[in-house]
């Protein structure tokens, strides 16, 4: 199982999905951290990933959203 204290960067988020086959890389950075918001929402509903894991990935893809969106 992934370790929590591993997710720092959105670098580490996408070794996460890597860890379950899932390589995000649409070309617009807004669109692959969709993605990966939808991806983390999938492994957590299935319960493949816990709580505190889905919670960690999401706040990092959110604040890359906001960056990213404070650059348009």
């Amino acid at each position: 199982m992934f370790d929590v204290d591993k997710i720092k960067h959105y670098y580490n988020v996408l070794d996460l999905l890597k860890e379950f086959n899932i390589y995000i890389h649409l070309g617009s950075r807004l669109d692959d951290l969709e993605l990966t918001e939808v991806e983390l929402n999938r492994l957590y509903r299935a319960k493949l990933i816990d709580k505190k894991i889905y919670v960690r990935a999401m706040t990092i893809v959110e604040g890359e959203v906001r960056k990213e969106k404070g650059n348009e």
